[in-house]
């Protein structure tokens, strides 16, 4: 049977979440350094030797939060991606199950009941259809 792609939404919808979160605490930790980049600049304008190695000491930092918070977003993105793989993958094999007995009910197979183990919507489904079956 085809898949149609759900587990590919499911991760589609965690890339582009996980994308959102890395965005806004890279453009928090860029403006944080921005505004101390610049009262720095205005505390050590008569030491300029002073200036230079605040500002490199700053910069390095940043540099590091940077890699830090990165490596974080990573970790953070591929765990969200496996649990929405997990989780599509749970949602799509009743669905495949229940398309399955569909078409063996349509060519005329009643013989073969449906298992229902969830109790959710899907078995709510499950049962209608082997209902259904039965009839």
């Amino acid at each position: 049977m085809k898949s149609r792609g759900i587990k590919l939404k499911f991760l589609a919808l965690a890339a582009g979440a996980s994308l959102a979160v890395t965005a806004a605490v890279l453009a928090i930790q860029g403006y944080n350094y921005s505004a101390d980049r610049k009262m720095l600049l205005g505390i050590t304008t008569q030491v300029p030797e002073l200036q230079a190695q605040i500002l490199e000491a700053k910069r390095q930092e940043f540099t590091h939060s940077l890699w830090v918070l990165s490596g974080i977003c990573v970790l953070f993105s591929g765990v969200t991606m496996g649990l929405a793989w997990l989780y599509g993958r749970r949602l799509q094999r009743p669905i495949v199950n229940l398309i399955r007995s569909a078409r063996e009910i349509g060519e005329g197979d009643y013989t073969k009941p449906l298992e229902v183990t969830r109790k959710d919507e899907i078995a709510d489904l499950q049962e209608a259809l082997d209902d259904m079956r039965r009839k």
